[in-house]
């Protein structure tokens, strides 16, 4: 039986302002093809960034898998996924890591600078 269960708009408004919030940009009230700043679910000056909640993404079986084994490594862990037919492969990592792994980049050039 499929689950028809709809989300809450405060539950993926939650998860756009959280997301905003990591990243230093705004949640996009007007999203999609309201905007007038982007289309997508955050203003943010160099991402474009789309938001998507759902009951269930069996991606998670594989990051977790991923995420055990480099636990034990203290590895950072990244998925990267392909689908068959296509021409590139996509990312999946941990959005805490993600954002610190920009700040530590971001702060390598700008001490390069000075």
């Amino acid at each position: 039986m499929a689950n028809n269960m709809k989300t809450n708009n405060s539950t993926w408004k939650g998860m756009e302002r959280k997301v905003a919030k990591l990243f230093g940009g705004l949640r996009n009230p007007l999203s999609g093809g309201s905007g007038r700043h982007t289309r997508g679910d955050v203003i943010h000056p160099y991402f474009y960034i789309e938001c998507k909640l759902r009951q269930k993404l069996s991606i998670w079986a594989w990051f977790k898998d991923t995420a055990d084994k480099a636990k034990k490594e203290q590895k950072i862990p990244i998925l990267v996924i392909k689908e068959k037919g296509k021409k590139s492969e996509l990312v999946v990592l941990d959005i805490k890591d993600f954002v610190e792994s920009i700040k530590k980049v971001k702060g390598k050039k700008e001490n390069e600078k000075n």
